[in-house]
């Protein structure tokens, strides 16, 4: 994730999406957590919590274990469920 410069000079933060493979039957799943690389780094340790809709079961998952599927740029981000440490 990198960040975007807006006309001002002022970095726009990349929020990227969250995701994993089902361990069941290997097809990426998406968190629906959005965060930033900062952040990303400092939480690395922590446990989600996923229903999975590919499977129907509820994984644990580490966030060190996750990938970033999707980015977006901070301005141009819809309103979303953001995750930081800060």
């Amino acid at each position: 994730m990198t960040a975007d410069h807006s006309a001002q000079g002022r970095a726009e933060p990349a929020f990227g999406e969250l995701s994993f493979r089902c361990p069941v039957n290997e097809r990426t799943v998406s968190t629906g957590i959005y965060t930033d690389a900062a952040s990303l780094t400092r939480l690395q340790l922590i446990d989600i919590r996923v229903r999975c809709p590919h499977c129907g079961d509820v994984h644990t998952i580490r966030v060190a274990d996750t990938f970033v599927s999707q980015t977006i740029i901070g301005r141009y981000r819809p309103n979303l469920s953001l995750v930081s440490s800060r």
